[in-house]
């Protein structure tokens, strides 16, 4: 149940941020790249759906890890990819660097905290889920 909860949090709280950060005056310039993010996860999904790096833990309601991949893949990523470059800094490189940096923090908490403490991910480096 734990597994659960930490996922529709974190779905509420993309959506939530999409909708109050996004740039959707302008939401044409990133929609390539918003493409470009979706297409690519999936065809590594794909590609490595036998011998995944990780693989998701199910729970209560979502009974395979294709179904998180997929919610990955049409709602978080894109959600990312918008925020991200809605608020990218221009001009000043050291506030880029540390924009991005922020980023790969937030991302890596996301993940810790979902392998150490919800337990809704697990790598296996290639194994079998």
């Amino acid at each position: 149940m734990l597994i659960l909860s930490f996922r529709v949090c974190l779905l509420a709280s993309f959506l939530i941020a999409v909708f109050k950060l996004g740039d959707w005056k302008n939401w044409r310039r990133y929609y390539s790249t918003t493409l470009f993010v979706m297409v690519m996860n999936l065809a590594a999904s794909f590609l490595t759906y036998h011998h995944a790096l990780w693989s998701y833990n199910t729970g209560f309601l979502v009974k395979s890890g294709t179904v998180v991949e997929l919610i990955n893949s049409f709602v978080i990523l894109p959600a990312t990819v918008f925020i991200f470059l809605s608020k990218l800094p221009v001009g000043n490189r050291l506030y880029q660097y540390l924009y991005i940096l922020l980023w790969v923090c937030l991302f890596t908490g996301l993940e810790l905290a979902d392998h150490y403490i919800v337990g809704g991910i697990s790598y296996n480096m290639g194994g079998h889920p």
